[in-house]
């Protein structure tokens, strides 16, 4: 299924934490709780994206429940050797056009999630030769909560 970039509305930021005494999965259920984004279909597309110009934030609650969102996404569980997920917009100019970027990443704590989102983010201007302005990195990280399973999520989810 191809999303057709050209055509979007909105993007929205989530970012959740969720934990259980029970399973893994209802962990993951409640981090998509805690980042409002729950009611919604999702699926992951490849990064680093690209919006067009003029697309606006917009809030999960506004869309509708069962609606197929694309997202760019960042996911872990509390046994896995990084704690935090960060997700990175930033808004891009060259000669001819401007768009914002979106990208994601995983770490240890979140100057390293923050890091490697600046890395990320400044590679693909070198490559496409572009300039960022107001870049902004949205970094949620694992509690350190008793509870035998944990996730935390970080999406940006693509409005079409």
């Amino acid at each position: 299924m191809k999303t057709k970039m050209d055509k979007v509305s909105g993007y929205l930021i989530a970012l959740g934490c969720g934990k259980s005494e029970h399973s893994q999965e209802e962990a993951y259920r409640s981090a998509l709780r805690d980042a409002g984004i729950a009611h919604l279909n999702i699926f992951v597309i490849t990064t680093p994206g690209v919006l067009p110009k003029g697309t606006k934030k917009e809030e999960a609650k506004t869309i509708l429940p069962g609606t197929v969102l694309p997202c760019i996404y960042a996911r872990l569980d509390k046994d896995e050797e990084f704690k935090c997920v960060g997700v990175a917009t930033a808004e891009a100019a060259n000669s001819k056009e401007e768009f914002i970027i979106i990208n994601q990443a995983w770490g240890i704590n979140k100057i390293d999630v923050e890091r490697q989102l600046k890395e990320k983010l400044h590679a693909k201007a070198t490559a496409m030769e572009l300039k960022f302005k107001n870049e902004v990195y949205y970094i949620k990280c694992l509690n350190n909560s008793s509870e035998p399973y944990q996730s935390v999520i970080a999406a940006i989810g693509i409005i079409n």
